[in-house]
């Protein structure tokens, strides 16, 4: 349940003004704060 360089990942949701991030990596959904959530850098490919 965790998110590492090379894995897919879809963001489902978010809430507007600093709340959680719900993003799918693999087979695992997690909820990331809005700190967090900040700190990663997706690339498009």
């Amino acid at each position: 349940m965790s998110v590492f360089k090379g894995k897919e990942t879809t963001k489902l949701s978010h809430i507007d003004l600093r709340g959680p991030v719900v993003i799918k990596a693999g087979r695992s959904i997690l909820a990331l704060g809005h700190s967090v959530a900040a700190k990663i850098i997706i690339e498009l490919e």
